[in-house]
């Protein structure tokens, strides 16, 4: 029911000019002149893959599944295809589960360590090493990672 009238309001407050500058009220709700989750301004492209693997090691598939959870959680950024159209690259370099012993007891904790690059002329300048736990959850540790990759390009990258 909630989705339902979500979605209702939604759809009048875009029907009634949400991007007029005067706020639109919606069956008793004030809908102001904000920019929605759609409207916001993107950081820039993002570029996600796993790191190269040396001659003769094997590859982590598990990995590819990291670069999956960062791509699907990929926030402020628009992913793409082809590394040479980035403006940011994550190269996840590893996913490991750790047993950490809070309080005495013992309990899983997924790790995902990526790095973040900034393109700056052309070439790829590293910018910071990247890790988050996720408790037992992959897809958690993966938007931590995001989520750091954000804070630090909006405190160290001008526009």
């Amino acid at each position: 029911m909630y989705r339902f009238t979500f979605l209702v309001l939604l759809s009048l407050a875009i029907a009634s000019g949400l991007n007029s500058m005067a706020p639109a009220y919606v069956a008793g709700t004030s809908v102001t002149h904000a920019k929605t989750y759609f409207e916001r301004e993107k950081l820039g492209k993002l570029f996600i893959k796993t790191a190269p693997v040396s001659e003769g090691e094997f590859a982590d598939p598990k990995l590819e599944d990291t670069v999956k959870d960062l791509k699907k959680n990929h926030r402020d950024f628009v992913i793409v295809d082809d590394e040479a159209e980035a403006d940011f690259l994550i190269i996840v370099l590893e996913r490991k589960n750790e047993l950490r012993s809070p309080a005495g007891t013992v309990v899983n904790n997924k790790i995902v360590r990526a790095t973040l690059s900034v393109k700056e002329d052309g070439k790829w300048k590293p910018a910071i090493k990247l890790e988050h736990g996720g408790g037992n959850f992959w897809d958690l540790a993966a938007t931590r990672v995001i989520e750091d990759a954000e804070k630090w390009i909006k405190a160290n990258v001008k526009k």
